[in-house]
């Protein structure tokens, strides 16, 4: 068998590990299900696993990378590339963009699940704090702090802390998260609207903006 051959055997073998993994975390918990189930829910030995992952926590971790954080970082930067900054309205368009993406993934099925838990188990296991913090809404607030630092070079935007400004955008579109996803009993989807989306952006702006330029809103013709 040549290299080519076995990586992408390697590569067929550790996509099975990981969509069985995925799958029992999400339907039974973490604490819950054992390696013994996902060597079977996976038709591979656990030995097969162990020559990918040194534990369970391990493979969550990868779970949660891999399989759930589809805004990766790779997409992020590639996203910021397209995104203008010249203009006021060029920023508002540009927030509302990346807001759009981040609250897509975020507000997906398979988060919520994801979130609710960690919710549930954190007492138990610690360490799942730190796993889903690290993978998840660390790197999320990291490619926010992007975001804004290529706006900040734009003569029209002015961000003195970086930091603050990207958890102000940022805890304001988790609070929908929370509430309307990670709390909510709806099955369906919460997802926000693009008109709402763009009036937290407009609510933003003027706290990022280096003189307040008025924006016309669509429609007005004033």
């Amino acid at each position: 068998m040549n290299r080519n051959a076995q990586s992408s055997r390697a590569r067929k073998k550790k996509n099975q590990i990981l969509q069985a993994a995925k799958k029992l975390f999400l339907e039974k918990g973490f604490a819950a299900t054992s390696i013994d189930e996902i060597r079977e829910q996976a038709r591979v030995s656990k030995q097969t696993i162990y020559s990918y992952y040194e534990s369970k926590e391990d493979l969550l971790f990868d779970v949660i990378e891999h399989q759930l954080f589809l805004l990766s970082d790779d997409a992020c930067s590639e996203m910021l590339k397209k995104l203008d900054f010249s203009t006021p309205p060029d920023v508002e368009k540009s927030l509302v963009l990346f807001s759009r993406n981040l609250l897509d993934h975020f507000m997906q099925v398979d988060y919520l699940k994801l979130a609710r838990m960690v919710v549930a188990e954190v007492v138990q296991f610690p360490e799942l704090a730190r796993l889903f913090r690290d993978a998840v809404p660390v790197r999320g607030l990291n490619n926010v702090e992007k975001l804004l630092m290529k706006a900040n070079q734009s003569p029209c935007v002015t961000i003195d802390n970086i930091e603050i400004a990207a958890r102000s955008l940022v805890g304001t579109l988790i609070t929908y998260v929370f509430i309307d996803g990670v709390l909510s009993e709806s099955k369906g989807s919460n997802a926000l609207t693009d008109e709402q989306i763009r009036n937290i952006v407009r609510f933003y702006l003027p706290s990022i903006l280096t003189t307040h330029v008025f924006i016309r809103q669509e429609g007005d013709h004033s």
